[in-house]
């Protein structure tokens, strides 16, 4: 009955007990059908890479994929840049360090220009971001 129900929301991974929230082909069945239920995986399912990709490639889910992310992911920069990729907006949930990474704010810059407003102002005035916005408009 749950796993029937949990295949068309979901979003009820939130009421299951913790066995199936560390359940990797449960998790990954309630993120298939929406990323949002990241939030209600285990610690452990939150650390898990491919999961969270997973969720990050569901339909809008990208930038709150790296929201639910572990602490962990959230400062691996090949991840981080990964994900920005998707969603240059994801930078946001990204770690404060690589919120100062160039490559990383750059490639979050060119996923998605509505990030400028939210880098550091250090990068608002980098003459590479500055020439990337250039060439996007």
């Amino acid at each position: 009955f749950i796993l029937d129900a949990i295949q068309h929301n979901g979003m009820i991974l939130e009421y299951t007990n913790e066995n199936f929230r560390s359940d990797t082909e449960i998790v990954s069945m309630a993120i298939n059908n929406n990323g949002d239920a990241l939030e209600f995986a285990s610690q452990e399912l939150k650390n898990n890479k491919e999961i969270v990709i997973s969720a990050a490639n569901c339909n809008y889910c990208t930038t709150i994929a790296l929201s639910n992310a572990s602490k962990g992911l959230q400062e691996d920069s090949d991840f981080v840049l990964e994900i920005v990729k998707l969603d240059g907006l994801s930078l946001l949930f990204a770690s404060s360090d690589l919120r100062e990474n160039k490559e990383i704010v750059i490639a979050a810059v060119k996923q998605n220009q509505n990030v400028f407003e939210y880098i550091q102002p250090t990068f608002q005035n980098d003459p590479d971001v500055l020439k990337l916005l250039k060439e996007q408009d």
